[in-house]
């Protein structure tokens, strides 16, 4: 009698729990969306680019006093991230913001700054011109096809550059990333610089090391990029008095870049083993973040830089951000299962889904230059993403913080440093939707300080 009387408290504890429970997250959930619905900004349509004074206002008064903005994107593969990307732009370049730095390789960011320049578009033909390598095209398929709607993003960025004032400068570019699996830019790169000056016999040595072999690996083709590192600061002065300080670190620079994409056809992919993966992810925001400080260091005092990339790298702190859905029991018993799932993934496979590469490139900066960054999510809730061979179909998923934005609007402006407490419990444990749709969380107040929402997005053609 005694057991059965526990087991009738235990369970009808358990329901009550439940219930209470539920009750706390529909009162967390509907305080979000009041709050939002009353704090947004919207925008009308991001194709006629019909942007409203008060959203212009509002961002207005979140650059104020900055240096930096990031404009992050939660997936690559949507036609919107580029509407986004130009309505903000477009009215931060009126502001004199003249510098945008890409998550793109640094080789190919110097084309588009030529192109920039002189509106010549022999510099944009790498956009069809580099090959992947085999084990790209196979790990990204249709996903390359997304360089055809760069090229065109870029084009809609000269057209802005040339729309100033004569006695104003004109937009420059530039690419922190490296070259993944298509590392010939890299390697014209390097060739050009040396060519400057190929009557040198040091350089003479160089140019005919950098050539590539046949049947060469990879393994040995790092080796050998290795070695005219080694011997270009072996050189060092020679090849500065004939270049300059200026080319010999240009020179440096590229090399690295250069290694550093030949290394990324080595990389593990993350279905194949996490924890390596991740390792090499953290060898890559650490070259992103070399590339950025060394753009900073010749911008002149106070010049303003707008940052595009993907939200996990540029990210405000990274200690805050999570990968896969949280436990919170805010989003209801299917996601805290969700979140249990991906947890033991990361047991079995020995990874943490805390920032699993370590502090990002956007961190780095934000610790850098404290009081001078504003970041800039976007975000989604349905529509479709480029997929590996067909159109990816995503649905809004009532476990996420795009579920409620879904409710507020189509496309809006949310900034956070000012919502009330019931909306900051709930967001600083929010699950969010990155890369193909898969889960992350964190405490987006600390990751970011507004939000970009766009209800449907579509698939890049």
């Amino acid at each position: 009698m005694a057991i059965k009387l526990g087991l009738i408290i235990l369970i009808g504890t358990l329901i009550m729990t439940g219930i209470i429970k539920k009750h706390l997250s529909n009162h967390r959930r509907n305080a979000f969306v009041t709050w939002a619905k009353h704090s947004a900004f919207k925008i009308a349509s991001l194709e006629m680019n019909q942007v409203e004074p008060q959203f212009l206002e509002e961002l207005n008064k979140l650059i104020v006093g900055k240096r930096f903005i990031y404009l992050g994107e939660s997936d690559h593969f949507n036609n919107e991230k580029f509407a986004f990307r130009l309505t903000l732009i477009r009215h931060l370049f009126q502001l004199g913001w003249r510098n945008i730095a890409m998550e793109i390789d640094y080789s190919t960011g110097q084309q588009v700054d030529h192109y920039l320049e002189s509106g010549d578009h022999k510099y944009l033909e790498f956009f069809y011109g580099q090959t992947p390598s085999a084990e790209d095209v196979a790990c990204h398929g249709k996903h390359l096809e997304i360089i055809k709607e760069e090229l065109r993003f870029v084009e809609q960025l000269r057209n802005i550059s040339e729309l100033r004032s004569t006695d104003t400068g004109r937009l420059h570019y530039f690419g922190y990333d490296i070259n993944f699996g298509s590392p010939d830019l890299a390697y014209e790169t390097v060739r050009r610089l040396l060519e400057k000056q190929s009557s040198k016999a040091c350089v003479q040595s160089l140019l005919k090391s950098l050539g590539k072999k046949q049947d060469e690996t990879t393994e040995q083709e790092i080796s050998r990029l290795n070695t005219i590192l080694k011997d270009l600061i072996t050189n060092q002065e020679e090849i500065t008095n004939s270049f300059g300080e200026d080319t010999f670190c240009e020179l440096k620079r590229s090399l690295l870049t250069l290694i550093d994409s030949v290394h990324a056809k080595t990389r593990a992919r993350l279905t194949e083993n996490p924890r390596e993966h991740y390792k090499w992810m953290a060898r890559r925001e650490g070259a992103m973040f070399r590339h950025i400080t060394e753009f900073i260091s010749k911008q002149p005092l106070g010049e303003k830089i707008i940052i595009l990339g993907h939200n996990y790298h540029l990210c405000k702190d990274f200690t805050q951000l999570r990968g896969g859905p949280t436990l919170s029991d805010t989003w209801g018993w299917c996601g805290q299962a969700k979140g249990f799932g991906y947890s033991l993934h990361a047991l079995i496979h020995r990874y943490s889904l805390d920032c699993q590469w370590g502090c990002t490139m956007g961190t780095f900066l934000n610790r850098m230059f404290p009081e001078e960054v504003v970041s800039i999510w976007m975000l989604y809730g349905q529509g479709h993403l480029m997929g590996l061979k067909n159109p990816i179909q995503i649905r809004i998923k009532n476990d996420t913080i795009e579920s409620l934005l879904a409710e507020v609007g189509e496309n809006f402006l949310l900034p956070l440093h000012q919502c009330n407490k019931e909306a900051h419990i709930l967001l600083e444990d929010a699950n969010f939707r990155t890369t193909g749709g898969y889960y992350g969380s964190g405490n987006l107040p600390e990751l970011t300080d507004a939000i970009f929402f766009v209800r449907t997005v579509s698939a890049t053609q």
